[in-house]
């Protein structure tokens, strides 16, 4: 790029990015909104999206091959100014004008490796020699890949630390708001902890599920989500006497959502080492505390224990005695959601927008 882009001239740009059929979550809805934000500030924007399987190694080769092999210099005779890659594998895309704005990597070659979250596993919980060895070669391919763009922005300090300690590549962490975001407002403080969410494991809601044994009979839990963990999650529910306070929401409309944010007691989101976390920012958008967990990775760049939430052990009783207290101590509560709002308020697109399409 040759200095600073005018934002009045028309420009072709490409957003590059995966997608597994069927899944929609945060990754997805950012993509969206980036492309409106664009279209909106008078961009030319395309989004190119291509499935990707993320297991067996041999499909995520392919995955990677594919993108290796696209050109977006130009495009039937259409000239690409600018190509803004995400998510792995787009970053492989070829492009004079390429910039990164990583979401995350393949993450089971790199922070999820030997977890129980890794798809890179045999029965034994042990990664084989196959697997290994394309870990270890994916780092180079990434590192290469991601050199070439003219800028590397990332979604947080957590994915920037991932790519220093792995790639040592530095970055710069580049905030987004949420889809939506001028419409959470704060109401009041209800009678019930919410959490919102794809429902995978990897989410933990079973411990919010777990901990509301504990919870006192005057608080109940709302969730919403769908995924592959609904029916076990159904299932926890209904074995303790606690089950009749749990609410499972599949869909909600985005006005339901925005109520429920806004008239909770609290937030839970908890998931493990995640990478940036919408529902953070949404909660404290709607003033809204967030109880999480010490492992919690990009959520913890917000929640601050004993300032705009709290960062539990993973324990079920903890999470439990931390909802009761701001059950019991609304003011302590209202504190919290307000400096989190603080904090969530001055996250803006203007600043994405100017940073992704300028040097």
């Amino acid at each position: 790029m040759n200095g600073r882009r005018s934002k009045n001239r028309m420009e072709n740009i490409c957003i590059c990015a995966v997608q597994s059929p069927f899944v929609y979550g945060g990754a997805e809805i950012l993509i969206e909104t980036l492309r409106s934000e664009l279209a909106r500030r008078n961009f030319r924007t395309e989004v190119i999206n291509i499935p990707f399987k993320s297991h067996p190694i041999l499909d995520v080769k392919k995955g990677c091959l594919l993108w290796r092999l696209i050109d977006l210099t130009n495009f039937n005779d259409l000239k690409i100014d600018l190509v803004i890659a995400t998510k792995f594998p787009s970053y492989l895309v070829k492009h004079p004008n390429k910039v990164t704005w990583l979401f995350h990597q393949y993450r089971q070659a790199y922070e999820l490796a030997g977890t129980e979250y890794s798809a890179l596993r045999e029965d034994n919980g042990q990664e084989n020699r196959e697997e290994s060895s394309f870990r270890e070669s994916l780092w180079q391919i990434d590192r290469k890949a991601l050199l070439e763009s003219k800028q590397i922005y990332t979604i947080s300090r957590n994915v920037s630390n991932r790519l220093k300690k792995y790639n040592q590549i530095d970055s710069v962490p580049l905030y987004p708001p949420p889809k939506n975001h001028e419409k959470f407002y704060r109401g009041e403080f209800g009678n019930y902890v919410l959490s919102v969410g794809r429902l995978d494991p990897i989410k933990r809601v079973e411990l919010l599920v777990e901990a509301m044994r504990y919870v006192v009979p005057e608080v109940r839990g709302i969730i919403v989500g769908r995924g592959p963990e609904k029916d076990t999650l159904t299932e926890m529910a209904q074995r303790y006497e606690s089950g009749h306070r749990i609410t499972f929401r599949d869909f909600v409309s985005d006005q339901e959502l925005f109520d429920l944010y806004a008239n909770a007691l609290c937030v839970y989101f908890a998931p493990f080492d995640e990478d940036f976390g919408f529902i953070t920012i949404e909660s404290f958008l709607s003033g809204k505390p967030v109880i999480t967990l010490l492992d919690s990775g990009g959520v913890l760049e917000f929640v601050k224990d004993g300032e705009t939430g709290f960062v539990a052990k993973k324990e079920p009783e903890e999470i439990a005695d931390l909802v009761n207290r701001l059950h019991y101590d609304r003011t302590l509560c209202r504190k919290l959601g307000q400096q989190g709002y603080e904090i969530a308020k001055k996250i803006s697109w203007d600043t994405v927008i100017e940073r992704l399409i300028s040097e």
